[in-house]
């Protein structure tokens, strides 16, 4: 298990791009688990400390 630091706001970030692809905006839920290399390539970008 690892804990990543990421920017405030990124949750945000991260919603508003899911919509802005179609996603279902009631649907959505926050990230607990980065569960594919997607995914972890985007909280990595943005996490605060290396």
């Amino acid at each position: 298990m690892k804990l990543i630091l990421l920017q405030p706001q990124t949750y945000a970030l991260y919603r508003d791009i899911r919509i802005w692809n179609g996603a279902n905006p009631n649907q959505l839920k926050p990230v607990h688990v980065i569960n594919n290399p997607r995914k972890e390539a985007f909280f990595q970008a943005l996490k605060m400390y290396s």
